[in-house]
């Protein structure tokens, strides 16, 4: 293949044969010409973390539960609830973490930082011990969560988040996030540091036609992997533009999806139309426990007519 001007006006490129793939990919003179796609500005390196686009959606039918889920475990995550992830993830899943991060003052503090991350890291080509390849791959909901327990405090950036959802379908979920977290001084006397990450989420329904209205679906996590490494000058130029006391007061907010996820489990509880099913949750300032014990007043007063049920 012979190519006589070279692209320097590409925007787009759609690449569906291997043969033709393999040829930009691996041709080092054509990469070196085309440093990045002007319209979604995405870098294009020979070495370092993986790229990615702008979000993704294989199926439009995963917007809810994406919307849903991704906000919420990180979330949590970040909170002081770590525990509570717990009955997201599968009996037998598997976590494995892989650390590439350079930092440009390695101080004492920062070492001993730094060193909590490694602990878990399978980057095979960074360890010394290969049988380390093996151990550090985590089984179960035991070892998984001891592992996130060890992860120091952390703060994401949402806002700046990349969402692709790759696969979708009645059997299987698969997620992969991108995008920064502060690793949080743990006193007074230290940095915030930056950190860039890809984390991929396997999810498999593992129970159906739950609730009253058998319309419920319990997902769980099959497997799950995490990598962190050095953010690139893009994420680094964008990342938490509003202040971090900003991203903590939003977690108590009760968004959209938060709201209408608490409508169907209100309406699953009480079999109530939704009109009165947000009447309660309103009341109780989307409370949950209170709205549930606001509906009980009701019933015993007998303030609800009949209409207002299923």
């Amino acid at each position: 293949m012979q190519v006589e001007r070279p692209f320097y006006n590409i925007h787009m490129l759609y690449i569906n044969f291997s043969s033709l793939y393999n040829f930009f990919i691996y041709n080092q003179r054509y990469k070196m010409k085309l440093k990045k796609f002007p319209q979604d500005n995405i870098e294009i390196k020979n070495k370092g973390s993986l790229n990615y686009q702008k979000n993704f959606l294989c199926d439009v039918r995963g917007y809810e539960f994406v919307d849903e889920f991704v906000p919420h475990y990180f979330k949590v995550f970040d909170s002081q609830e770590r525990q509570s992830l717990k009955e997201l993830y599968h009996p037998n899943a598997i976590f494995t973490t892989s650390f590439n991060y350079r930092i440009a003052q390695m101080t004492t503090q920062n070492f001993k930082r730094i060193s909590k991350y490694c602990e878990n890291s399978r980057n095979i080509l960074k360890i010394s011990d290969l049988s380390r390849a093996h151990t550090s791959v985590h089984l179960g909901t035991n070892q998984i969560m001891q592992v996130l327990f060890e992860l120091p405090s952390m703060l994401h950036d949402t806002l700046t988040f990349n969402t692709d959802t790759t696969i979708y379908n009645e059997n299987m979920i698969m997620i992969t996030v991108s995008g920064v977290f502060y690793d949080l001084a743990p006193s007074m006397m230290d940095n915030d540091i930056l950190m860039g990450f890809t984390r991929t989420f396997v999810i498999i329904p593992v129970e159906k036609r739950m609730g009253i209205l058998n319309r419920a679906v319990k997902y769980q996590i099959v497997n799950e992997q995490l990598s962190i490494f050095n953010p690139t000058l893009h994420q680094t130029r964008t990342a938490f533009k509003c202040s971090k006391k900003e991203y903590q007061d939003n977690d108590s907010e009760v968004t959209v999806s938060d709201q209408e996820a608490l409508i169907v489990m209100f309406q699953e509880i009480t079999n109530l139309k939704s009109v009165w099913c947000t009447r309660f949750l309103e009341d109780a300032k989307w409370d949950f426990k209170k709205s549930l014990l606001l509906f009980l007043t009701f019933c015993d007063k007998k303030l609800i007519p009949e209409t207002a049920f299923i």
